[in-house]
């Protein structure tokens, strides 16, 4: 009794599978657009990423939002900024709040000062001191007290006479006079 199976019956009963369809059977689809005879393009928005700030509120989430939509790596925006890439992600994440000293270059990059508008003298103090970058000492030269009294307008804790008001007024009222920021 011999065990040989007929080929006739072999090739006939073989499926044909998908890497035999592909391998250039004329039943192969391949280069050819699925339809051909449709000349619609499908247009939509890009999903936004995850994690994109719709309404930003911190200035770390004004850089996300600013260096998603520019299509920037965190690497451009630290060079930009002049911070290491781990400053931008903590920033980013909330863990930490830029220093001082890069407030200026964060207000360059976003083109606005990613603050609320000022209302009260402290807050007018802040505002002035990040936007310029100058610290409680330089500013406290330029308007002529010691730099412990900026730092107790700055923080509500002092109220400074009307002269010295008047003064520090007069050097911050430029800076901060339209307020048409965000």
């Amino acid at each position: 009794m011999d065990r040989t199976p007929d080929p006739d019956i072999v090739s006939r009963s073989r499926r044909r599978t998908h890497s035999d369809r592909v391998r250039g059977s004329p039943r192969s689809h391949r280069g050819i657009p699925a339809l051909p005879f449709c000349h619609v393009t499908l247009r939509s928005r890009k999903p936004l990423p995850r994690g994109y700030p719709v309404s930003p509120g911190s200035a770390g989430e004004h850089i996300r939002k600013a260096r998603l939509d520019r299509e920037l790596r965190q690497q451009d925006v630290a060079g930009l900024v002049d911070v290491d890439t781990s400053t931008i992600t903590n920033w980013e994440l909330g863990r930490t709040e830029p220093a001082l000293e890069h407030w200026p270059a964060i207000i360059r990059f976003l083109g606005f000062v990613p603050l609320p508008c000022p209302n009260t003298f402290p807050e007018r103090i802040r505002a002035y001191r990040l936007i310029t970058g100058h610290s409680m000492k330089s500013l406290g030269g330029k308007i002529g007290v010691d730099p412990a009294t900026v730092a107790g307008w700055e923080s509500g804790q002092r109220n400074p006479f009307e002269g010295l008001q008047a003064r520090a007024e007069r050097e911050i009222g430029p800076t901060l006079a339209s307020c048409s920021w965000e």
